[in-house]
């Protein structure tokens, strides 16, 4: 699956969608590949079930826009990070810049929501979310991000 500008030639919409495609069985099979997240199609429905909670923090807290574009450079700091981790390489600047993801995160969580609009549910769901799927939860949040343009 892939999402692009419709300005987009379709010959290459149809070269993106084939790279997806083999990504996807080069991961084995019953997968799916979108936003460059391979899944197996039974997580893809726990995200598509997660976006939902997306939503309603859209809905019930006023969760903006920029503050899910901001959870998308947290997931991508906390990804880079576990890969240089996972590597043991040597640790850089950028790493170390990476490893603040958590406290970016909760000064921002702070920032954009009041102690009794929900604050607390976000930080400890949210924080649980980016544990347990780690990029994987670029999809829930885009698809949401997406649903939500004029």
């Amino acid at each position: 699956v892939i999402i692009k500008k419709p300005q987009i030639p379709v010959y290459k919409i149809a070269t993106n969608a084939k790279e997806m495609e083999n990504l996807a069985k080069e991961a084995g099979k019953n997968r799916i590949a979108m936003l460059n997240c391979v899944v197996r199609w039974d997580e893809y429905s726990i995200l598509l079930e997660k976006k939902k909670l997306f939503e309603k923090y859209f809905d019930e807290y006023s969760m903006s826009t920029s503050y899910m574009y901001k959870l998308l450079k947290f997931i991508q700091m906390k990804t880079l990070l576990d890969h240089a981790i996972q590597n043991e390489k040597k640790i850089t600047l950028k790493d170390i810049e990476n490893a603040k993801w958590v406290a970016l995160f909760k000064y921002t969580t702070y920032r954009n929501f009041k102690e009794n609009q929900g604050r607390d549910e976000i930080l400890t769901a949210v924080k649980k979310l980016i544990d347990e799927f780690g990029e994987n939860l670029l999809i829930p949040i885009t698809l949401t991000l997406y649903e939500r343009r004029n």
